[in-house]
Protein backbone atom coordinates (compact mmCIF):
# COMPACT_ATOMS: atom_id res chain seq x y z
CA UNK A 1 0.00 0.00 0.00
CA UNK A 2 2.87 2.38 0.83
CA UNK A 3 4.45 1.72 -2.59
CA UNK A 4 1.14 2.34 -4.32
CA UNK A 5 0.84 5.66 -2.50
CA UNK A 6 4.29 6.65 -3.74
CA UNK A 7 3.35 5.86 -7.35
CA UNK A 8 0.12 7.84 -7.07
CA UNK A 9 2.05 10.78 -5.59
CA UNK A 10 4.45 10.82 -8.53
CA UNK A 11 1.64 10.55 -11.05
CA UNK A 12 -0.04 13.53 -9.41
CA UNK A 13 3.27 15.41 -9.61
CA UNK A 14 3.45 14.71 -13.35
CA UNK A 15 -0.16 15.78 -13.93
CA UNK A 16 0.41 18.95 -11.90
CA UNK A 17 3.49 19.78 -13.98
CA UNK A 18 1.61 19.29 -17.25
CA UNK A 19 -1.29 21.43 -16.05
CA UNK A 20 1.18 24.11 -15.04
CA UNK A 21 2.76 23.86 -18.47
CA UNK A 22 -0.44 24.62 -20.36
CA UNK A 23 -1.41 27.35 -17.89
CA UNK A 24 1.94 29.04 -18.40
CA UNK A 25 1.68 28.71 -22.19
CA UNK A 26 -1.78 30.26 -22.15
CA UNK A 27 -0.70 33.17 -19.97
CA UNK A 28 2.50 34.03 -21.83
CA UNK A 29 1.17 33.31 -25.31
CA UNK A 30 -1.57 35.89 -24.73
CA UNK A 31 1.16 38.47 -25.24
CA UNK A 32 1.24 37.64 -28.94
CA UNK A 33 -2.49 38.05 -29.41
CA UNK A 34 -2.91 41.11 -27.21
CA UNK A 35 -1.69 43.25 -30.09
CA UNK A 36 -3.63 41.63 -32.89
CA UNK A 37 -6.61 43.98 -33.07
CA UNK A 38 -5.18 47.29 -31.90
CA UNK A 39 -5.39 48.80 -35.36
CA UNK A 40 -5.80 47.98 -39.01
CA UNK A 41 -2.76 50.05 -39.94
CA UNK A 42 0.36 48.43 -41.36
CA UNK A 43 3.72 48.56 -39.62
CA UNK A 44 6.06 51.50 -39.86
CA UNK A 45 7.78 50.16 -43.00
CA UNK A 46 11.32 50.75 -41.71
CA UNK A 47 13.28 50.49 -38.50
CA UNK A 48 13.06 53.48 -36.17
CA UNK A 49 15.05 54.57 -33.14
CA UNK A 50 13.36 55.04 -29.78
CA UNK A 51 14.31 57.69 -27.23
CA UNK A 52 11.62 58.34 -24.63
CA UNK A 53 11.50 59.13 -20.93
CA UNK A 54 8.73 59.39 -18.35
CA UNK A 55 8.67 60.34 -14.63
CA UNK A 56 7.69 57.63 -12.14
CA UNK A 57 7.67 57.04 -8.40
CA UNK A 58 10.71 55.31 -6.92
CA UNK A 59 8.60 52.22 -6.19
CA UNK A 60 6.17 52.53 -9.10
CA UNK A 61 5.10 49.65 -11.34
CA UNK A 62 6.79 49.19 -14.72
CA UNK A 63 5.02 46.76 -17.07
CA UNK A 64 6.65 45.86 -20.39
CA UNK A 65 5.14 43.87 -23.25
CA UNK A 66 7.23 42.91 -26.29
CA UNK A 67 6.65 40.00 -28.67
CA UNK A 68 10.09 39.38 -30.18
CA UNK A 69 13.54 40.90 -30.03
CA UNK A 70 15.02 41.80 -26.65
CA UNK A 71 14.45 43.73 -23.44
CA UNK A 72 17.44 44.90 -21.42
CA UNK A 73 16.62 46.53 -18.09
CA UNK A 74 19.03 48.37 -15.84
CA UNK A 75 18.39 49.99 -12.49
CA UNK A 76 19.34 53.54 -11.59
CA UNK A 77 18.68 56.07 -8.82
CA UNK A 78 16.48 58.43 -10.84
CA UNK A 79 12.68 58.56 -10.47
CA UNK A 80 12.38 58.23 -14.20
CA UNK A 81 12.07 55.58 -16.88
CA UNK A 82 14.30 55.97 -19.94
CA UNK A 83 13.52 53.93 -23.07
CA UNK A 84 15.96 53.66 -25.95
CA UNK A 85 16.45 51.12 -28.72
CA UNK A 86 15.04 50.18 -32.10
CA UNK A 87 11.60 49.27 -33.42
CA UNK A 88 11.54 46.83 -36.33
CA UNK A 89 9.87 47.69 -39.67
CA UNK A 90 6.78 45.60 -38.88
CA UNK A 91 6.08 47.35 -35.57
CA UNK A 92 3.17 49.76 -35.64
CA UNK A 93 4.16 51.83 -32.61
CA UNK A 94 5.55 51.91 -29.11
CA UNK A 95 2.73 52.64 -26.70
CA UNK A 96 3.58 54.23 -23.34
CA UNK A 97 0.79 54.72 -20.82
CA UNK A 98 1.25 56.48 -17.48
CA UNK A 99 -1.00 56.02 -14.46
CA UNK A 100 -0.95 56.67 -10.73
CA UNK A 101 0.47 53.18 -10.16
CA UNK A 102 3.24 53.42 -12.73
CA UNK A 103 4.02 52.93 -16.39
CA UNK A 104 3.02 50.47 -19.13
CA UNK A 105 5.24 50.00 -22.21
CA UNK A 106 3.85 47.95 -25.11
CA UNK A 107 5.23 47.11 -28.53
CA UNK A 108 2.12 47.17 -30.73
CA UNK A 109 1.83 45.15 -33.94
CA UNK A 110 -0.73 45.67 -36.71
CA UNK A 111 -3.54 43.13 -37.03
CA UNK A 112 -1.91 41.29 -39.96
CA UNK A 113 1.42 40.64 -38.22
CA UNK A 114 2.01 37.81 -35.77
CA UNK A 115 4.97 36.89 -33.61
CA UNK A 116 6.36 34.43 -36.20
CA UNK A 117 6.53 37.16 -38.85
CA UNK A 118 8.11 39.66 -36.49
CA UNK A 119 11.35 37.91 -35.58
CA UNK A 120 12.97 41.11 -34.30
CA UNK A 121 10.02 43.28 -33.33
CA UNK A 122 11.87 45.56 -30.94
CA UNK A 123 15.18 45.76 -29.12
CA UNK A 124 14.64 47.94 -26.07
CA UNK A 125 17.03 49.21 -23.41
CA UNK A 126 15.11 50.50 -20.42
CA UNK A 127 16.42 52.17 -17.28
CA UNK A 128 14.10 52.10 -14.28
CA UNK A 129 14.26 53.13 -10.61
CA UNK A 130 15.99 50.33 -8.73
CA UNK A 131 13.05 49.96 -6.35
CA UNK A 132 10.41 49.75 -9.07
CA UNK A 133 7.99 46.83 -9.29
CA UNK A 134 9.04 45.21 -12.55
CA UNK A 135 6.82 43.08 -14.79
CA UNK A 136 7.83 41.97 -18.30
CA UNK A 137 6.04 39.63 -20.70
CA UNK A 138 7.26 38.38 -24.10
CA UNK A 139 6.78 35.59 -26.59
CA UNK A 140 10.27 35.04 -28.03
CA UNK A 141 12.12 38.13 -26.82
CA UNK A 142 14.98 37.65 -24.37
CA UNK A 143 14.73 39.55 -21.08
CA UNK A 144 17.75 40.73 -19.09
CA UNK A 145 17.46 42.73 -15.88
CA UNK A 146 20.14 43.87 -13.45
CA UNK A 147 20.53 46.01 -10.35
CA UNK A 148 16.92 45.78 -9.16
CA UNK A 149 15.87 45.83 -5.51
CA UNK A 150 12.11 45.85 -6.10
CA UNK A 151 9.95 42.82 -6.97
CA UNK A 152 10.56 41.27 -10.39
CA UNK A 153 8.05 39.20 -12.39
CA UNK A 154 9.37 38.15 -15.78
CA UNK A 155 7.74 35.73 -18.24
CA UNK A 156 8.36 34.50 -21.77
CA UNK A 157 7.42 31.61 -24.04
CA UNK A 158 10.66 30.82 -25.88
CA UNK A 159 12.98 33.65 -24.90
CA UNK A 160 15.63 33.46 -22.18
CA UNK A 161 15.23 35.30 -18.87
CA UNK A 162 18.23 36.53 -16.89
CA UNK A 163 17.98 38.43 -13.59
CA UNK A 164 20.87 39.75 -11.50
CA UNK A 165 19.44 41.57 -8.51
CA UNK A 166 18.94 41.99 -4.79
CA UNK A 167 15.16 41.75 -5.09
CA UNK A 168 13.07 40.37 -2.23
CA UNK A 169 10.42 38.85 -4.50
CA UNK A 170 11.43 37.08 -7.73
CA UNK A 171 9.04 35.24 -10.05
CA UNK A 172 10.41 34.01 -13.40
CA UNK A 173 8.56 31.80 -15.89
CA UNK A 174 9.29 30.37 -19.34
CA UNK A 175 8.00 27.60 -21.58
CA UNK A 176 11.13 26.63 -23.55
CA UNK A 177 13.50 29.45 -22.63
CA UNK A 178 16.29 29.24 -20.07
CA UNK A 179 16.10 30.97 -16.69
CA UNK A 180 19.12 32.41 -14.87
CA UNK A 181 18.93 34.10 -11.46
CA UNK A 182 21.98 35.53 -9.72
CA UNK A 183 21.53 37.02 -6.26
CA UNK A 184 18.56 38.18 -4.20
CA UNK A 185 17.74 40.11 -1.05
CA UNK A 186 18.20 38.39 2.30
CA UNK A 187 15.17 36.24 3.09
CA UNK A 188 13.77 36.59 -0.43
CA UNK A 189 10.95 34.60 -2.01
CA UNK A 190 12.27 33.12 -5.27
CA UNK A 191 10.10 31.24 -7.77
CA UNK A 192 11.32 29.83 -11.11
CA UNK A 193 9.14 27.75 -13.43
CA UNK A 194 9.96 26.33 -16.86
CA UNK A 195 8.68 23.57 -19.11
CA UNK A 196 11.77 22.53 -21.08
CA UNK A 197 14.31 25.28 -20.46
CA UNK A 198 17.29 25.04 -18.12
CA UNK A 199 16.89 26.78 -14.75
CA UNK A 200 20.05 28.06 -13.03
CA UNK A 201 19.95 29.78 -9.63
CA UNK A 202 22.95 31.04 -7.69
CA UNK A 203 23.69 33.16 -4.61
CA UNK A 204 20.01 33.46 -3.70
CA UNK A 205 18.87 33.80 -0.09
CA UNK A 206 15.66 32.69 1.62
CA UNK A 207 12.98 30.44 0.13
CA UNK A 208 13.25 28.89 -3.33
CA UNK A 209 10.50 27.11 -5.27
CA UNK A 210 11.65 25.86 -8.69
CA UNK A 211 9.74 23.56 -11.06
CA UNK A 212 10.50 22.08 -14.47
CA UNK A 213 8.97 19.44 -16.69
CA UNK A 214 11.77 18.16 -18.91
CA UNK A 215 14.55 20.66 -18.30
CA UNK A 216 17.35 20.73 -15.76
CA UNK A 217 17.36 22.74 -12.52
CA UNK A 218 20.66 23.66 -10.87
CA UNK A 219 20.82 25.63 -7.62
CA UNK A 220 24.10 26.75 -6.02
CA UNK A 221 23.73 28.73 -2.79
CA UNK A 222 24.73 28.62 0.87
CA UNK A 223 21.84 30.77 2.06
CA UNK A 224 18.66 28.89 1.15
CA UNK A 225 16.56 28.12 4.23
CA UNK A 226 13.57 26.51 2.52
CA UNK A 227 13.70 24.69 -0.79
CA UNK A 228 11.28 22.97 -3.14
CA UNK A 229 12.68 21.47 -6.35
CA UNK A 230 10.54 19.35 -8.65
CA UNK A 231 10.76 17.93 -12.16
CA UNK A 232 9.18 15.27 -14.32
CA UNK A 233 12.17 14.14 -16.38
CA UNK A 234 14.90 16.75 -15.95
CA UNK A 235 17.84 16.38 -13.57
CA UNK A 236 17.85 18.29 -10.26
CA UNK A 237 21.06 19.58 -8.64
CA UNK A 238 21.49 21.36 -5.31
CA UNK A 239 24.88 22.50 -4.05
CA UNK A 240 24.92 24.36 -0.76
CA UNK A 241 24.51 24.26 3.00
CA UNK A 242 21.61 22.87 5.00
CA UNK A 243 20.73 25.65 7.44
CA UNK A 244 19.43 25.12 10.97
CA UNK A 245 15.63 24.80 10.89
CA UNK A 246 15.64 24.61 7.10
CA UNK A 247 13.38 22.34 5.08
CA UNK A 248 14.61 20.95 1.74
CA UNK A 249 12.15 19.02 -0.43
CA UNK A 250 13.37 17.57 -3.75
CA UNK A 251 11.07 15.45 -5.94
CA UNK A 252 11.65 13.97 -9.39
CA UNK A 253 9.89 11.42 -11.54
CA UNK A 254 12.44 10.02 -14.01
CA UNK A 255 15.39 12.38 -13.71
CA UNK A 256 18.41 12.12 -11.40
CA UNK A 257 18.90 14.06 -8.16
CA UNK A 258 22.41 15.32 -7.32
CA UNK A 259 22.93 16.76 -3.79
CA UNK A 260 26.21 18.31 -2.63
CA UNK A 261 25.56 19.39 0.96
CA UNK A 262 28.77 18.48 2.80
CA UNK A 263 29.55 15.49 5.02
CA UNK A 264 29.11 17.64 8.16
CA UNK A 265 25.57 18.71 7.25
CA UNK A 266 23.49 18.92 10.45
CA UNK A 267 20.28 17.37 9.16
CA UNK A 268 17.84 14.49 8.99
CA UNK A 269 17.86 12.71 5.63
CA UNK A 270 14.87 10.93 4.09
CA UNK A 271 15.90 9.62 0.66
CA UNK A 272 14.19 7.08 -1.58
CA UNK A 273 14.04 5.91 -5.19
CA UNK A 274 11.29 3.62 -6.43
CA UNK A 275 13.41 1.89 -9.09
CA UNK A 276 16.69 3.81 -9.24
CA UNK A 277 19.89 3.71 -7.18
CA UNK A 278 21.05 5.79 -4.22
CA UNK A 279 24.72 6.69 -3.91
CA UNK A 280 25.84 8.13 -0.56
CA UNK A 281 29.52 8.91 0.08
CA UNK A 282 28.96 9.86 3.74
CA UNK A 283 26.85 8.25 6.42
CA UNK A 284 25.14 4.86 6.10
CA UNK A 285 24.53 2.97 2.89
CA UNK A 286 21.04 2.70 1.38
CA UNK A 287 18.97 -0.45 1.77
CA UNK A 288 16.37 -2.13 -0.40
CA UNK A 289 12.74 -1.49 0.42
CA UNK A 290 12.12 -5.24 0.17
CA UNK A 291 13.74 -8.29 -1.41
CA UNK A 292 10.96 -8.31 -4.01
CA UNK A 293 11.39 -4.68 -5.09
CA UNK A 294 14.20 -2.77 -6.84
CA UNK A 295 13.50 0.32 -4.73
CA UNK A 296 16.16 1.83 -2.46
CA UNK A 297 15.80 4.01 0.64
CA UNK A 298 18.05 5.83 3.06
CA UNK A 299 17.04 7.32 6.42
CA UNK A 300 19.57 8.76 8.86
CA UNK A 301 20.52 11.81 10.91
CA UNK A 302 23.78 13.73 10.82
CA UNK A 303 24.73 15.77 13.89
CA UNK A 304 21.66 16.92 15.81
CA UNK A 305 19.39 16.79 12.74
CA UNK A 306 18.73 20.53 12.80
CA UNK A 307 17.52 20.64 9.17
CA UNK A 308 15.34 18.26 7.17
CA UNK A 309 16.15 17.02 3.67
CA UNK A 310 13.71 14.86 1.72
CA UNK A 311 14.67 13.59 -1.75
CA UNK A 312 12.56 11.22 -3.82
CA UNK A 313 12.55 10.01 -7.40
CA UNK A 314 10.51 7.38 -9.20
CA UNK A 315 13.04 5.93 -11.65
CA UNK A 316 16.07 8.21 -11.44
CA UNK A 317 19.19 7.91 -9.29
CA UNK A 318 20.01 9.98 -6.21
CA UNK A 319 23.57 11.01 -5.36
CA UNK A 320 24.63 12.45 -1.97
CA UNK A 321 28.04 14.14 -2.00
CA UNK A 322 30.10 15.82 0.69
Amino acid sequence: MKRLSVIIAYLLLSVSAVVGTFTLMALTSSTAYAHGHDSDDDGGGQSRDVNESRPIKADGEVRIDNVAGSIKLKAWDKNEVSITGTLGPLVQRLEINSSDSGLEIRVVLPHNVDSDSCEECADLEIQVPKGAHLEASTVSADVQASGMTGPAQLGTVSGAVTLTSSSSHIDLRTVSGDITVVGSAKGAQVSANSVSGTVRLSDVDGSVDAENVSGEIKLVSRHVSNLKLSSTSGDLTFEGELLKGGNYDINNVSGDVDLMVGSSADARFDVSSFSGDIDNNFGPKPTRVSKYSPGMELHFSNGSGAATLTARTLSGDIHLHD
